[in-house]
């Protein structure tokens, strides 16, 4: 099991990032920690990685723009 200071660590890893897919990083490892404990606070996490939840924000709406632009397959069409 992860502990607090291994959540410290990384967040300041992520915080001192220079990546352009840093909110999915994130996000990746949130799901990943909250599976693993479930005392876990992820908005705790987005703070101290320096994230704010409008940076969250936009990348969820990237993400779904992104599914919005993928066709469904054909039977799913109606």
């Amino acid at each position: 099991m992860f502990s607090k200071q291994h959540f410290e660590k990384i967040a300041k890893l992520i915080k001192n990032s220079k990546s352009e897919s840093k909110q999915g990083f994130i996000s990746e490892l949130v799901n990943l920690f909250a599976l693993d404990n479930a005392k876990f606070k992820p908005d705790k996490f987005y703070k101290a990685s320096g994230l704010t939840m409008e940076d969250m924000n936009i990348h969820i709406e990237r993400l779904k723009a992104q599914c919005m632009s993928v066709p469904a397959p054909i039977f799913l069409k109606l």
